[in-house]
C-alpha cells in the first residue's frame, strides 16, 4: 500500500508552490505562512507533507476521503484534510498513521500504515515578570473564576475542531501591527514575582492602547469574554482545529457566532487582564495544543 497525498489547492496570496517529484508523491501545492511542502519522514516512501516540522508547528496535507490520519491514537483528518499540532516539548520524532477504509461496515478493517517524521528540537529562554499580588496568589473565589474560564475555553476548541474550512492556511497578522515591537515570544520560560510558572504560549506585541486588533484570517468567534488572566479575550477558529486568541484588549467588538474575515476589527489594545502594560498577547492553538504564531502567522517583515 503506497499513501498518496493531494497537497491543499487553496490559493495563498497567489503563490503557487510545488512539491518534488518522488516515488510517493508527486502534487500541486500551497503552503501556509511559513510553511513548506517538502517535509519528508524518515522512512523512504513516507508521505511528503507541507507544514513547519519543529516544536510550535503544525503538519498538514489532504488525502482521498477514503483516507483517515491518525497522531498518536487520535484521528486529525476530516473530509480528507489532515492537520497536526505540534506543542511547545513535542519529541524528537513524531509517529503518524495513515489508514484507508475498507469500504465495508461491518467486517472489513483498515489498511493502515506508520511512518515517522523528524521535529526540530528548541531551545527557549526566560523571562522574569512582576504582577499584581492578586494575579498571582489567587483568592478562592479568584481560583474559581479562572478555572471555570479555563474549562471554557477548552470545551470552545474542541467543539471547534469539526468546523470544516481553511482560513488556517491564509493567515497574516494586519499591517498596522507589523511595525510594533514584539516583547514576548512562544515557550519561554515564565518566572512571575520570583516563582516559577507556566511558559509563555503566544506572542505579545507591544502597541500604544487602543490600537486596532484584526482578525489574522477568516474564522467564526468562539469566545469574546472578560477573562480573570487574559481580560477582554476573544477566540476564532479558523478551521480543522486551527484557532487565534487575542489577549488582554480594551475592548472587544465581536461576539461569539459572529462571522469575520481577515482585517475585521475584533477589539483594541488594551492592558486588561494579567497584564504589565498594553499590549496585544496572540495565541495559537490547534485544538487545545499550543503552536508558535510567529511560525504559522505570517508577520511580514522581522521585526
Amino acid at each position: 500500500m503506497s499513501v498518496r497525498i493531494k497537497f491543499l489547492s487553496k490559493l495563498f496570496r497567489g503563490i503557487y508552490l510545488f512539491s518534488m517529484l518522488c516515488a510517493l508523491c508527486s502534487a500541486f501545492c500551497i503552503c501556509a505562512a511559513n510553511a513548506e511542502c517538502d517535509i519528508r519522514g524518515v522512512e523512504k516512501d513516507a508521505p511528503v507533507l507541507c507544514g513547519v516540522a519543529a516544536q510550535g508547528g503544525f503538519l498538514y496535507g489532504e488525502l482521498d476521503e477514503n483516507w483517515n490520519v491518525y497522531g498518536g491514537d487520535e484521528k486529525i483528518s476530516m473530509n480528507g484534510i489532515f492537520v497536526m499540532g505540534l506543542d511547545r516539548d513535542m519529541p524528537e520524532f513524531l509517529q503518524m498513521r495513515f489508514c484507508k477504509s475498507s469500504g465495508r461496515a461491518l467486517f472489513g478493517k483498515d489498511s493502515c500504515e506508520v511512518f515517522t517524521y523528524k521535529i526540530k528540537q528548541r531551545t527557549y529562554g526566560e523571562q522574569k515578570i512582576t504582577v499584581a499580588k492578586e494575579f498571582d496568589e489567587l483568592s478562592p473565589k479568584d481560583q474559581k473564576r479562572a478555572d471555570a474560564e479555563s474549562a471554557m475555553v477548552q470545551k470552545a476548541r474542541a467543539r471547534a475542531i469539526n468546523l470544516d474550512a481553511t482560513g488556517f492556511l491564509d493567515m497574516e497578522l494586519p499591517d498596522n501591527l507589523k511595525p510594533q515591537r514584539i516583547s514576548g515570544v512562544f515557550g519561554t520560560g515564565r518566572i512571575v514575582n520570583g516563582n516559577p510558572r507556566r511558559p509563555h504560549y503566544g506572542v505579545d506585541i507591544a502597541s500604544p492602547r487602543g490600537t486596532k486588533v484584526g482578525a489574522v484570517a477568516d474564522g467564526i468567534v468562539i469566545v469574546a469574554s472578560d477573562m480573570f488572566y487574559s481580560g477582554n479575550t476573544v477566540i476564532v477558529s479558523h478551521g480543522h482545529g486551527i484557532t487565534t486568541s487575542y489577549l488582554h484588549m480594551d475592548g472587544m467588538n465581536v461576539k461569539a457566532g459572529d462571522v469575520v474575515t481577515r482585517g475585521d476589527k475584533v477589539g483594541v489594545v488594551g492592558s486588561t487582564g494579567r497584564s504589565t502594560g498594553p499590549h496585544l498577547h496572540l495565541g495559537a492553538h490547534w485544538r487545545n495544543v499550543a503552536i508558535d504564531p510567529q511560525l504559522v502567522i505570517s508577520f511580514g517583515e522581522k521585526i
